[in-house]
């Protein structure tokens, strides 16, 4: 992952991101990629962990999740975002 994403925890962030989409807002990964303009596979990378959502889409998962974008983003320990 790139380093300007050093200060955040992307496994936990993923683990997290996640958790919102399933508990939160009752969506599958095909459902929250149609409402962000993204493909069901981005949304399965964010997941994973392996990329992040651009700050336009952060903005986006905010809105849908109903939560602050540091709601679901996760800093590393020691490290303000």
């Amino acid at each position: 992952m790139s380093e300007k994403y050093k200060h955040i925890d992307i496994e936990r962030t993923a683990k997290r991101l996640k958790r919102c989409r399933k508990e939160v807002a009752h969506l599958s990964q095909r459902q929250l990629g149609e409402r962000l303009g993204v493909s069901s596979n981005a949304v399965g990378q964010w997941e994973r962990g392996i990329c992040l959502p651009s700050l336009d889409q952060a903005v986006g998962l905010s809105k849908i999740l109903g939560m602050e974008i540091n709601g679901f983003i996760v800093e590393q320990k020691g490290r303000r975002a």
